[in-house]
């Protein structure tokens, strides 16, 4: 809420109703644009963990120099001759540059993986957080639906007539910025109206020719009303009132997105537990639920209730992946562990989240999961091996069984396992592209 003479950011929606404004900062000097120059730097800031393999080389370095020094002394004392030869071996057959390369490699191979498949990751760490979620939270419109609800059915009540109720309607919802208001897009003659509200939600309020209307939950349009004369539940499809009456009920339909089910079915088989949380009402709520195969489902659900589902969760040790498009969906997805935003969706959203989906296809998020996995385990190899051989190849150096020439193709060798072993994430994309 905003006060007259307070600031507003440029990217900001005007909700409730018109509004002057004063411009006082264009271009480079607006709020959004501050945003773009934050998520520019959260890109090419080091990834926390590229750090930790920076910090264990950098304990190592001074290490095999304190090692290299030590193993030329002890030589020097035993047998002058070698000392020299076996001082510079025990320097070129260490590799700290395999430990420094194993992380990054993993997660820039996978980074470009993933966006060959439709996932552009804004984030580099939230590709370990990814590997590491065990619940998924999709939203409903827009998100698991294919974001173009249709008028189902109309209902109206106390003589109001079909057209009637249908053009009142989409009067109101040409002031909304709700997905729902989409549905009303093609009515025709609809009258103006004037101070329309909206409160968070699909809830209008406006008069038309005089007279005061409202659209939304049924206990919004019409509180006090004893009934609505058709015997249907209280919050199911959006009412028309005039907050004494019923005037009519709109049932609207919304088809899933491109690989709903297949997705919700796919992360259970990785073992992740999927919830639905959405805005909407329960009837469409659960409808959705039961063609996507998820068992746990919340309607009418504010943003403030999904953030604490989110934290919740958190709460109890999961590892939270929200999946979402709207602006109601922004402080979640910036909540959550690691989040998800489809790319026809609000950009505050996209700002908020670590993933965005280029693809219409939701089967792209259990592909993303898969090589997230997939890429913790090749940095968890990478590691593995690097230290493995340095603790293998120093000692054997520093005895004077490997000359120097065989300990530089042994560190380049080293290097280019890591490297190559990285590599096979890419190979692993094309598998995963194809399932």
């Amino acid at each position: 809420h905003r006060r007259e003479g307070e600031a507003v950011y440029a990217g900001s929606l005007c909700h409730a109703r018109a509004t002057r404004l004063r411009v006082t900062g264009t271009g480079a000097n607006t709020r959004l644009s501050e945003l773009a120059r934050l998520a520019e730097q959260a890109q090419t800031r080091p990834l926390r963990l590229a750090r930790l393999g920076d910090r264990i080389a950098a304990i190592f370095v001074p290490a095999l120099i304190a090692c290299a020094i030590a193993t030329y002394a002890w030589w020097r004392v035993h047998d002058p001759s070698r000392a020299f030869e076996i001082a510079l071996a025990v320097l070129v057959v260490s590799c700290p540059c395999a430990l420094s390369l194993a992380i990054p490699a993993a997660l820039a191979v996978a980074q470009g993986a993933l966006s060959r498949i439709g996932v552009l990751p804004l984030h580099g760490d939230a590709i370990d957080t990814l590997a590491r979620a065990d619940v998924v939270v999709f939203d409903k419109t827009g998100t698991l639906g294919d974001g173009r609800p249709a008028i189902d059915a109309v209902e109206t009540f106390g003589g109001t007539t079909r057209e009637r109720a249908l053009q009142v309607s989409a009067a109101l919802e040409r002031h909304s910025l709700h997905p729902l208001a989409r549905a009303f897009a093609d009515v025709a003659a609809a009258p103006r109206a004037e101070s329309v509200r909206e409160t968070p939600g699909p809830d209008l309020e406006g008069t038309i020719d005089r007279r005061s209307f409202r659209l939304g939950r049924r206990d919004f349009v019409a509180p006090f009303a004893a009934g609505d004369g058709g015997g249907h539940a209280v919050l199911d499809g959006l009412w028309l009132g005039d907050g004494a009456n019923v005037l009519a009920r709109v049932a609207l339909r919304e088809g899933l997105r491109e690989g709903a089910a297949a997705a919700v079915a796919a992360l259970a088989e990785q073992g992740l537990h999927v919830q639905l949380c959405s805005g909407d009402g329960p009837a469409a709520v659960q409808g959705l639920a039961e063609a996507t195969g998820i068992a746990n489902a919340r309607s009418r659900q504010s943003p403030a209730q999904k953030l604490e589902l989110a934290r919740g969760l958190q709460a109890n040790g999961h590892v939270v992946a929200m999946v979402g498009d709207g602006l109601n969906d922004a402080p979640v997805l910036a909540g959550a562990d690691v989040s998800f935003a489809m790319s026809d969706g609000a950009a505050l959203a996209q700002r908020a989240a670590d993933f965005v989906v280029t693809s219409p296809s939701l089967l792209r998020i259990p592909q993303a999961v898969a090589l997230a996995r997939r890429a913790r385990a090749v940095v968890r190899q990478n590691l593995a091996w690097a230290l493995a051989y340095n603790i293998v190849a120093l000692p054997l150096a520093a005895s004077g069984h490997v000359p120097p020439w065989m300990a530089a193709l042994g560190m380049a060798g080293s290097s280019l396992l890591v490297t190559l072993n990285a590599l096979r994430l890419a190979h692993a994309r094309a598998t995963v592209a194809a399932a």
